[in-house]
């Protein structure tokens, strides 16, 4: 139930309007977001309003078509994405954006600054970016301008999407999974997912043979499925790879097995791409990604908030079945039916499956970036109990902010970083689960001990400044290998 009218006559929001959602605050760049808005009018752009939803931390300017709401709720939140003409994310800091996956899930477009990584290797190297004009992955549908611009000093080439995703891209992607199917039907899915950009194959093809790297992000699409191969000497993968049906097609072996050098995220990503490929002789880093979570976390204003009382756990993500929540909920029931210690399991995110009817079961639903870190602040630990995650970006800013994970242990990847961390235990039966959440309450020193192993792991890991020192590596095993 999302009603763009219902937003709009709350809050009397006439004409098209932007949304940005969080903090306002100049961490995330809201101060350049402000300028650059204030200056588009000022040229004789559209009329249209900047809305504002979140807890403001800087000036805001005071201008009719910059509209300051404060902290709303969910119902005005989803009202305002069911409305707007595009979600805007300014921030470079982001791991993983809540607020980005919410507007698609509601149809819209995002407008983000692509500058996270370009921006921290562009002190070491001359960066250019060739993209695309689309704006979601969805349509890929032309939005943007094609030709070159230049975003806070790096050139940026855009070229157009000649097929965006097919009508029929399900009846492809069927028949290149089937057990018996050819090239020509895997070549058919990679061109039927989208984007097909010929251009940007061509500027590929010509330009790399004038530079010293080619770094090519994901690798499940067209641009990088048939540019990486236009220039293997100086191409640097960052797969982004999990295991499922795609990742196991022909078209993409020259993908893993041609590039000079690949930036994983985990090493658990790293060993199913060397068990599925016998790549290992390409130079290879955990690159992974950086993790940034604010200073002002509060665990009395989280329980102020939402009146939760004693111990607690803590569940961020989409509340499914494929996550493993049902089993969840009946081992933390049995527990909790037990004579063990009273409990409160906490769950932040989309509802898409009935969850128990309990009081010591919290439903908050979508929560603001501020709820859920002072709401890591104040766990006994995070329980991530899904078994498919490729890199859970919760599971590090849980250790960042110092809190264990308890976690399923036929979970590779996150079993197998806890492991790695000793950051966390893992379960393999309800009663398993239970005996931990009992142990981590009654031993508060073992659980601040297991989060300080957690947060030394991210520091050594998972930080902007190791992230690119693994990216020049790589880039000078690059060059090593051309000279």
């Amino acid at each position: 139930d999302r009603s763009a009218d219902r937003f709009r006559e709350r809050y009397a929001i006439e004409g098209p309007y932007f949304l940005y959602v969080g903090r306002s605050v100049e961490s995330k760049q809201c101060g350049q977001l402000f300028e650059a808005f204030a200056r588009w009018p000022d040229t004789q752009g559209t009329r249209a309003t900047l809305v504002l939803m979140g807890h403001r931390e800087m000036p805001v300017p005071e201008r009719p078509d910059i509209r300051l709401l404060g902290r709303t709720s969910d119902e005005d939140k989803f009202d305002a994405l069911s409305g707007c003409i595009a979600l805007v994310q300014p921030s470079l800091l982001e791991s993983l954006s809540i607020i980005v996956l919410e507007a698609w899930a509601c149809g819209r477009p995002v407008i983000c600054d692509a500058r996270s990584l370009v921006q921290r290797l562009a002190p070491h190297f001359n960066v250019e970016v060739a993209t695309t004009t689309a704006r979601d992955y969805w349509t890929w549908a032309n939005e943007f301008t094609a030709g070159q611009t230049v975003v806070d000093g790096v050139p940026v080439h855009r070229f157009a999407v000649e097929r965006g995703r097919a009508k029929d891209f399900r009846f492809h992607e069927r028949r290149a999974f089937r057990a018996t199917h050819t090239l020509a039907d895997e070549r058919a899915f990679v061109e039927a997912q989208g984007p097909v950009a010929p251009d940007l194959l061509e500027y590929v093809d010509r330009r790399a043979p004038q530079v010293d790297h080619v770094l090519f992000f994901t690798y499940i699409y067209y641009p990088t499925a048939f540019g990486l191969p236009l220039a293997p000497d100086r191409a640097v993968l960052v797969p982004t790879a999990h295991d499922e049906p795609a990742i196991r097609l022909a078209i993409y072996k020259p993908v893993f097995c041609a590039p000079r050098a690949i930036a994983f995220n985990t090493a658990e990503e790293r060993a199913m791409v060397h068990q599925l490929f016998r790549n290992e002789r390409v130079p290879n880093e955990i690159a992974g990604v950086g993790v940034d979570v604010p200073a002002d976390r509060s665990a009395d204003r989280f329980r102020e908030r939402y009146a939760i009382e004693g111990p607690y756990f803590l569940y961020v993500g989409r509340i499914v079945e494929s996550k493993q929540c049902r089993q969840m909920f009946e081992a933390f029931e049995r527990w909790q039916s037990t004579q063990g210690t009273r409990a409160t399991l906490v769950l932040m995110g989309h509802r898409e499956m009935p969850v128990p009817e309990r009081p010591d079961i919290r439903l908050l639903g979508r929560t603001s970036d501020e709820d859920k870190f002072d709401a890591l602040a104040g766990c006994v630990a995070l329980v991530q109990p899904s078994l498919l995650e490729s890199l859970s970006i919760i599971v590090l800013e849980a250790w960042a902010c110092g809190r264990p994970v308890i976690c399923d242990a036929r979970s590779p990847v996150v079993w197998g970083m806890t492991y790695r961390a000793g950051a966390g235990l893992a379960y393999r039966s309800a009663a398993e689960l239970a005996e931990i959440c009992e142990m981590l309450i009654t031993r508060p020193t073992l659980a601040s001990r297991l989060g300080a192993s957690g947060q030394s792991f991210v520091e050594r890991t998972y930080i902007w400044p190791r992230v690119v020192e693994m990216y020049l590596d790589l880039f000078a095993e690059v060059r090593a290998r051309n000279a």
